[in-house]
């Protein structure tokens, strides 16, 4: 009996077993893929926030040295003028 419905229905189980199979490869590599767009976008976002940075830190430094090179009333008179308190 059970020969009997294996051979009749075999076919159709081995086609749904593969549609699923496929169903499941599709699913996977897409999930891999958008992991690794995130990631380059993370990567991405992350390397223009250091960018960012090293380009704060440098007009730090030039503004340092742009004032230690001043006297002490042309600093103090540059920052009357340009600053306040808020």
């Amino acid at each position: 009996m059970i020969a009997g419905l294996w051979a009749r229905f075999s076919s159709w189980i081995i086609g749904l077993l593969m549609a699923l199979a496929a169903l499941a490869a599709v699913y996977f590599r897409g999930r891999s893929a958008g992991k690794a767009v995130e990631q380059k976008k993370a990567t991405q976002e992350d390397l223009a926030e250091a960018q960012k940075h090293a380009a704060t830190i440098r007009e730090t430094v030039d503004v340092k040295s742009e004032v230690s090179r001043l006297p002490d009333s042309d600093v103090h008179e540059r920052l009357r003028k340009k600053w306040q308190r808020d």
